[in-house]
């Protein structure tokens, strides 16, 4: 004679799939929301801007570049050009991290993902100083 499954069982299954099912719903929230869109269309404003700003100048940079500014000696600060590119590819990547763990802990707290959204739009803002700062004495 087979043990039927209690009750409780059932119930807790139920609920557990209504609150997956409800995850969905806020999942849509976190595309609906104006503040997600501000940080999404800054940050993605902000590596546009280092991307073109790299571009345009890129021909008018010579070889080695200051890039390790925190190094004393002078001759170990300098970098090759090419290590100017690390910078708007890492902001990217900070933005694809961001915006796909956002998305996936909205439903758990909205405040928690709109600071991680916050500090996401700061640092690539920071990346994008850095970069005008390393490149705007040889703009011509």
């Amino acid at each position: 004679m087979p043990l039927d499954e209690p009750a409780s069982n059932k119930y807790y299954k139920l609920k557990g799939n209504l609150a997956l099912w409800f995850a969905h719903f806020e999942t849509r929230k976190f595309v609906r929301s104006w503040l997600v869109w501000f940080f999404i269309i800054a940050s993605l404003t902000l590596v546009a801007i280092q991307a073109s700003y790299l571009i345009r100048t890129y021909a008018d940079l010579p070889t080695q570049v200051p890039f390790y500014m925190h190094l004393v000696q002078l001759e170990k600060r300098l970098a090759p050009t090419e290590f100017l590119f690390i910078i708007p590819l890492l902001s990217l990547a900070i933005f694809g991290v961001t915006v796909k763990l956002s998305n996936q802990f909205f439903h758990n707290d909205k405040h928690m993902s709109y600071f991680n959204l916050l500090i996401m739009a700061l640092s690539i803002s920071i990346l994008t100083f850095v970069l005008i700062e390393t490149v705007a004495p040889y703009y011509g």
